[in-house]
């Protein structure tokens, strides 16, 4: 009986135990599964147990043979209960320690100037993709708690194990970063420092009263913010050879080569979040039309895939940045922290208005051509993202660029695609078509043989109207000059003009071709996004969409822009084929295109995609 009963405690002992790590926050097991069901397993096990007891208390050998297998199966079960990964799955939201402004204590502390913001976000981010908790000011001291800029800084400085100081003449002048330095050198070994150069020389060491014992690198930081892997390497190498940690898990495989036209044009209307911060949205596309060929790995392994969003070019009356501060002169700092301050404040008020439950995780100083611009890190349920604004101030009409970056996953999965990000956001601003555009408005000729053409200098909003109706014009220069000149202002994602044209369209039926031959020369996403756009409100309004007031049928005008589009149109004319109310166009639309439409349909049905399926129906449905 003595035995039961010792086994019958031990039961409810790990039991216990194992509810009581399921719903600790501080353990490892927190909201683990297993957990869960383990403490209700045994649960179960000692109502059977009790249950024998009562019914027969003679049964000794029963009860020892029962307590055992429970013994061995807890058992068994506490020591295969796994701890929670940092991966989550999709579709939930991020635990509690895959949050940095959740965390207590971290192994590094990075203390550096913000001049240098790019270099060390790069090493920072590449720790905690490898799992190392990282205490970077970006993360703690700008959204909730800027108030408590020092109050922040000392939990750091108190909770961290080794510290990473980013040197530079400029750090060793700033009060705060000297304060930071002090205190770690105070707090924490000597051999748990290492002191990162970025600048020769600097006297931070004699002036701080680094220890001869903390070991010190000098590295290049504009090759560092620049990603190069030799001088991101003789870091991790410091690291590993001096605090025996293991860096490995850093190693980050990047793409063979971004280059600097890659993120021009190509866009399809698409929601990505619906925070009320993005006047227009748009899914980004490689201009070659492959999806991920600026994302390929160097190895053959699978492709690194995230999704990318950003906004058109927004004139500076429209921006949210601009429209909160103006645009500043961007060669002082005396703003900076102000505006990073205001302007995340701003944006998470605006999100809470809309009933969103997004956290805000960091806002990001960053240098995109020697400029500051900023980026703000935030997640929704399993999803985490970083918006970036970017001002381009030295033009004629400044213009805000906003991207958003999405990532589905955990924030290591986060982490080790930020320095994708970065490159993007990086070779779109500095000769991006787009950039080009906004330096130099294009300056358009208008005239005909007996009047001398003259030349004027408008803006893109106030050209596309104007040009529209020179289609109409009976001298074909001016047809031919105004043709031309939409083809150039739609392929940086102007929509509107596409919009124009199917209502010139409409209304007047000689500019039908010149139309199609522009919306022919669109990035084909953005196009076709916009045509699906105005095909659903033809739909489900039958005679008016928002955008158009009709004076005919739409219906054939739609199919005849779609079919001068020619097989590229199947694809995403068949993905709407099951829709209510479409089958009847897309059929009309695909019998004007013709055999290539059935050649294309044909290789799509090979394909398991949406698009696959609906083209075998439509197959099958012709064979009938």
């Amino acid at each position: 009986m003595e035995q039961s009963i010792v086994s019958w405690l031990f039961a409810v002992w790990w039991g216990y135990t194992a509810l009581r790590d399921s719903s600790n926050p501080k353990s490892p097991r927190f909201g683990n599964t297993t957990a869960i069901r383990l403490a209700w397993f045994a649960a179960f096990l000692l109502c059977i147990l009790g249950f024998i007891l009562i019914i027969s208390p003679k049964s000794i050998l029963t009860i020892v043979v029962v307590s055992g297998f429970a013994i061995l199966w807890v058992f068994w079960l506490k020591a295969s209960l796994p701890v929670s990964k940092t991966s989550q799955a999709q579709g939930t939201p991020p635990k509690p320690e895959e949050i940095p402004q959740l965390w207590k204590t971290w192994d590094f502390f990075i203390s550096y100037k913000s001049d240098d913001a790019n270099s060390v976000r790069r090493i920072a981010e590449r720790l905690m993709a490898g799992g190392y908790r990282v205490w970077l000011a970006e993360y703690y001291s700008l959204l909730p708690n800027y108030d408590d800029f020092q109050t922040e800084i000392d939990k750091g400085i108190e909770g961290c194990s080794y510290a990473l100081l980013f040197t530079t003449p400029q750090y060793t002048e700033s009060g705060y970063c000297e304060q930071e330095a002090l205190d770690l050198c105070r707090r924490l070994k000597p051999e748990n420092i290492i002191e990162i150069s970025l600048e020769e020389p600097n006297d931070a060491r004699t002036k701080f009263g680094i220890s001869p014992r903390s070991p010190r690198l000098v590295v290049d930081a504009h090759r560092l913010a620049s990603q190069d892997d030799a001088q991101e390497q003789a870091v991790f190498d410091a690291i590993q050879s001096h605090l025996g940690l293991d860096m490995s898990r850093c190693i980050i495989t990047k793409p063979v080569s971004v280059d600097n036209a890659v993120f021009e044009a190509k866009a399809d209307p698409i929601c990505f979040e619906s925070t009320g911060f993005d006047l227009i949205r748009h899914k980004a596309h490689p201009i070659d039309g492959s999806d991920r060929a600026w994302f390929h790995c160097q190895k053959t392994s699978p492709a690194i895939d995230f999704n990318v969003y950003f906004d058109r070019n927004l004139q500076a009356a429209a921006g949210k940045r601009y429209s909160l501060i103006g645009f500043v002169d961007q060669s002082t700092k005396e703003h900076l922290a102000k505006e990073r301050r205001d302007f995340a404040r701003w944006f998470m008020g605006q999100v809470e208005l809309k009933g969103i439950q997004l956290k805000e995780d960091g806002v990001h100083l960053i240098w995109v051509n020697e400029k500051p611009q900023l980026a703000l890190t935030h997640h929704y349920e399993n999803l985490w993202m970083r918006k970036y604004s970017v001002l381009v101030t030295d033009i004629p009409y400044p213009v805000e660029i906003i991207f958003t970056f999405g990532i589905k996953g955990s924030f290591q999965d986060f982490c080790r695609l930020t320095h994708l990000m970065d490159r993007v956001v990086e070779s779109t601003t500095k000769n991006s078509s787009a950039l080009n555009l906004a330096r130099s408005p294009h300056m358009f000729s208008w005239g005909s043989s007996k009047n001398p053409p003259h030349v004027e200098r408008l803006k893109v909003q106030q050209n596309v109207p104007k040009l529209v109706q020179c289609l109409r014009h009976q001298d074909a220069q001016i047809r031919l000059n105004a043709e031309q000149a939409l083809i150039e202002i739609e392929c940086i994602g102007r929509t509107d003009v596409i919009y124009r044209l199917v209502e010139s369209g409409l209304k007047h039926p000689e500019t039908r071709a010149s139309a199609i031959r522009i919306i022919k020369e669109a990035p084909e996403h953005n196009a076709f996004g916009v045509l699906k756009n105005l095909l659903f409100g033809a739909v489900m309004e039958q005679t008016q969409t928002p955008h158009l007031t009709y004076q005919m049928s739409p219906f054939a005008w739609l199919s005849e822009i779609f079919a001068g589009m020619g097989a590229a149109s199947v694809e995403p004319l068949i993905e709407s084929y099951d829709y209510p109310g479409y089958a009847h166009i897309v059929e009309y639309t695909l019998g004007l295109i013709g055999q290539p439409a059935i050649e294309k349909l044909k290789a799509l049905a090979d394909q398991q995609t949406g698009a696959g399926e609906q083209a075998k129906k439509f197959l099958e449905k012709l064979k009938e």
